[in-house]
């Protein structure tokens, strides 16, 4: 029996001895060693923004012409497309009614100026009285009235460009009988300069006043850019609205382009991008460093024990390359820039030389 309860105590004394063995060797065990980072070292400054918005380009000329007088289209002066100046005829209307018309009122207006000359003399000499004096004057008046609205007529069965711009297809061909101020002949429009019109939500706008307001954005400039057919144009913001559009709940805002060569077309949709803003005491990071949580933008820094931490932080904008933070870093905060599957909030990390 003495035996036997031997064996049992050196079985339980070797467990005992290999346990605290194995306990010391998992102490000794390495750990995992740090995951290298590259970061950006934080250095707030004023950051240039641009707002970017949908627009579309519009003239702001662009009108539907109508005859004054009605009558047969005689000729077209114009091909559809093309570019006219201020006065060009674009159709010219059958006269020969017209001309009759002035014929016949210049003469009845040169015979009333014969009689109002004559009077004159006779009133001088005391041979008429006042009233008959007046009756002739009042025919003269008449006369030269309807010589004018004889000469109007009869100018206006030229049609003219009533500013430069580029028209388009005739709506009324040769022949085609024309009715005064009903009638449709051609639209034409003004493309130089153009504008872009485009909406800012009243969110935006709401955040924009704010930062203004508060300091948080200066505004140094009103540049405006575009890219159409994968060319930028520049220009000016000459027009933001002060009220919401409730269908929208947007506020209208337009800019002025410059269109020398008529390249930029009516119609056409464009995105536009507000330049001349600049957030202070900001930061731009890659926009791959952001992240998302909830409702919150984060990003990961290298804290003073060379661990993972996350920041949350506010974003002041946003293009395809980078964002611009408006709050929630400080200066010296090390932003990790990659490694992001591979990293964790408390887990240690070795800032890549150089990669600042």
């Amino acid at each position: 029996m003495k035996k036997i309860l031997s064996l049992v105590c050196v079985a339980l004394l070797f467990n005992a001895c290999f346990d605290d063995k194995k306990s010391q060797n998992s102490a000794q065990k390495p750990q995992s060693m740090p995951m290298n980072v590259s970061v950006q070292e934080i250095n707030l400054s004023d950051i240039p923004i641009a707002l970017e918005f949908d627009g579309r380009i519009v003239s702001d000329l662009d009108v539907t012409l109508k005859s004054q007088v009605s009558g047969v289209i005689e000729e077209q002066m114009f091909k559809s497309g093309q570019s006219v100046k201020k006065g060009d005829v674009l159709f010219v209307i059958d006269k020969t009614k017209f001309q009759a018309n002035f014929d016949n009122a210049n003469a009845v207006y040169k015979n009333a100026l014969l009689d109002y000359n004559r009077a004159a003399s006779l009133k001088s000499t005391g041979a008429i009285s006042q009233k008959e004096f007046d009756s002739v004057a009042a025919n003269l008046q008449s006369s030269k009235a309807n010589l004018d609205s004889a000469k109007f007529d009869l100018e206006h069965t030229q049609i003219r460009a009533p500013f430069d711009g580029v028209v388009g297809d005739n709506l009324q061909d040769i022949g085609s009988y024309i009715v005064a101020a009903n009638t449709n002949l051609v639209q034409i429009s003004k493309l130089d300069p153009v504008y872009v019109k485009f909406g800012i939500s009243d969110t935006k706008k709401l955040q924009i006043d704010e930062n203004l307001a508060n300091g948080s954005y200066k505004q140094i400039g009103s540049d405006v850019l575009i890219n159409v057919g994968g060319k930028e144009y520049k220009g000016k913001l000459v027009f933001i609205d002060s009220t919401i559009d409730q269908n929208s709940a947007s506020v209208a805002a337009k800019a002025k382009f410059d269109n020398p060569n008529l390249k930029l077309r009516p119609g056409d949709y464009a995105r536009v991008k507000v330049e001349g803003f600049v957030q202070t005491n900001g930061v731009k990071i890659p926009q791959s460093a952001l992240g998302q949580e909830l409702s919150n933008s984060i990003v990961y820094v290298v804290d003073q024990n060379s661990s993972v931490a996350k920041k949350i932080v506010q974003v002041s904008s946003e293009d395809g390359a980078g964002a611009v933070i408006s709050g929630g870093l400080d200066n010296g905060d090390k932003v990790i820039l990659d490694n992001f599957k591979k990293i964790r909030v408390g887990a240690p990390v070795k800032v890549n030389q150089g990669k600042k």
